[in-house]
């Protein structure tokens, strides 16, 4: 039997924990992902989103639509004329994002280009996954905490107007894959 690289073995509860997690990332994975309508988005987080990454503020919503598009938070839908957030959308300007993504919680009202999730297990298991993937997806904020355990399944993640919107769908899917 190998040793295993944690200093502390599951209890039970965290067992079963982490099975119905098992259960939802995996019926999540296979269902549809639900629409956001852009009625649906914060419109006030979008705007000031935009003025804060371009320095200045947008004049109507045409130009926020635009925006946001070019950023790769919302994309058009020719056949319905309507405008619906990306994953990345849903994460930064969804009133509740665990609507969309129910594995995952938004611990924060208030950021800057950085937003910390709560995943349902340690975030230096999930980093060390997503790096095998080629992805630095975050920074487990245990690793700027060390002496709280608590903070274990926090972590910190970074968007900024360089951040393309490959590169947001390449960390959605693996974390899909690895949660």
């Amino acid at each position: 039997m190998r040793p295993t690289p944690f200093p502390h073995c599951p209890r039970s509860d965290e067992n079963e924990i982490a099975e119905q997690t098992i259960k939802a990332t995996s019926d999540f994975e296979h269902q549809p992902l639900k629409r956001l309508r852009w009625e649906d988005l914060d419109h006030e987080t979008a705007r000031r989103l935009v003025a804060s990454a371009e320095q200045t503020d947008p004049r109507n919503q045409e130009d926020l639509l635009r925006s946001l598009l070019a950023r790769g938070l919302i994309w058009s839908d020719s056949d319905t004329a309507g405008h619906y957030a990306t994953a990345a959308g849903i994460v930064l300007l969804a009133r509740d994002p665990s609507v969309v993504f129910p594995h995952c919680r938004i611990l924060a009202d208030a950021f800057f280009n950085e937003f910390t999730l709560g995943l349902p297990k340690p975030a230096a298991e999930v980093v060390e996954r997503l790096v095998e993937k080629r992805i630095l997806g975050g920074v487990p904020v245990s690793r700027l905490y060390p002496k709280r355990p608590d903070l274990a399944n926090l972590l910190l993640v970074s968007a900024s107007e360089c951040t393309t919107e490959a590169d947001m769908d390449a960390l959605v899917g693996a974390l899909k894959e690895v949660l």
